[in-house]
């Protein structure tokens, strides 16, 4: 936590000023002879670090009702990568910087579905003090037409912490279950690497198919929702996936990118003794290496990572983020995709193919009569 002597980071500019470097990055509008891009994204980066401590708050609070839920709740926090919010602002062309919801953010990753429905449920009976309740989605009742499946909860900051300097400012929480994730990841890999652009509803229609029939199965194996324009039976669904994941030539496209990756040790601060208070994460994806560096400081955190971003600002396949996780060790499960680390996903592929044998075998059964079975075994 800072000291007196280390502030949280504040805004320095007005809300009109962020909007205005908003519209700069994201190519709405031509600068003027005082402004530049790499002013812009200075003034970017200082809104987002300004987050810094009502996320603090949040994911405090999170990760203490996490664990009381599962012990073993992955809990880490992040503040958006800059790219990350240049494609937001692309996207949606009425979006301002100032009111984005997603600048900080946390997530917690629960063992079941059931816990997630306990932590959720808790945070509808238990609000924050010094947070206000915006908004609520549910995309494990309401799946997003690609798959994804979690729930968000945004809130506004309202202490007045730094005499006010950091109210009216959002965060968001994510709350979701082992598979869920083990799904995002897989997505977040082959957009990664493949530069298909998935999450954003581009791509190869085959991986879109695919994608969205998994979450399907695992929403039934959770029995929840199933994706939209999806079927719940189990023949016709991983029929289909499996004819997928021989077009695809799945499960050897996880098991290739995830072979080979290069983890670089961990960069350690010189302070002995000095517990880690935030990490970056870099993957570059040509190189095929993952880097992490270690920081007793988030404000240093924060201005590596905005120079880290401004020096790569045209290189997409290098991507960093700094984050808040328990231990190095965490940091794996908490953000596979930075180690291309799919085995979950993989593990969920074989079942479902063990299952549907299973379900054939069963059919099959059925249809030689009573006694076919034994007499089979």
């Amino acid at each position: 936590m800072y000291t007196s002597r280390m502030p949280w980071t504040k805004p320095l500019v007005a809300k009109h000023q962020v909007d205005s470097a908003g519209d700069i990055i994201a190519d709405r509008r031509l600068m003027t002879s005082e402004e530049n891009f790499y002013t812009a994204l200075d003034v970017a980066g200082n809104w987002r670090s300004s987050h810094g401590y009502p996320l603090h708050i949040t994911w405090s609070s999170l990760r203490k009702r996490a664990k009381r839920v599962d012990p073993n709740a992955l809990v880490p926090k992040r503040l958006k990568r800059l790219p990350s919010v240049i494609t937001k602002l692309k996207r949606f062309d009425t979006m301002q910087l100032s009111k984005m919801q997603d600048l900080g953010g946390c997530r917690a990753v629960l063992r079941t579905v059931r816990k997630v429905d306990k932590l959720v449920k808790y945070y509808d009976q238990h609000p924050y003090k010094a947070l206000e309740f915006v908004k609520k989605y549910d995309y494990i009742e309401n799946p997003k037409p690609d798959g994804y499946r979690s729930v968000h909860l945004v809130y506004r900051y309202t202490g007045n912490c730094e005499a006010g300097a950091f109210k009216g400012l959002r965060v968001e929480i994510q709350i979701r279950s082992r598979l869920q994730h083990a799904w995002a990841t897989a997505l977040e890999i082959i957009d990664t690497f493949t530069g298909q652009g998935l999450k954003l509803a581009a791509g190869d229609d085959s991986w879109k198919r695919f994608f969205a029939l998994m979450s399907t199965a695992m929403a039934i194996k959770e029995k929840r929702n199933i994706v939209p324009n999806t079927t719940d039976n189990i023949t016709d669904l991983v029929g289909e996936l499996l004819d997928l994941c021989d077009k695809l030539n799945i499960p050897n496209v996880f098991m290739g990118l995830s072979a080979g990756i290069e983890v670089v040790p961990t960069l350690k601060f010189s302070k002995a003794g000095v517990k880690a208070e935030a990490y970056i994460l870099t993957l570059d994806s040509k190189k095929r290496a993952t880097g992490v560096e270690a920081f007793a400081s988030n404000r240093l955190a924060e201005k590596t990572l905005l120079e880290m971003e401004k020096q790569n600002i045209t290189k997409p396949h290098i991507q960093s983020v700094m984050a808040k996780a328990d231990s190095v060790h965490s940091l794996r499960s908490a953000y596979p995709n930075y180690y291309a680390d799919t085995e979950s996903f993989l593990v969920e592929i074989s079942d479902i193919c063990k299952q549907f044998v299973r379900r054939v075998n069963a059919d099959k059964n059925a249809l030689k009569g009573p006694g076919a079975a034994e007499a089979a075994g």
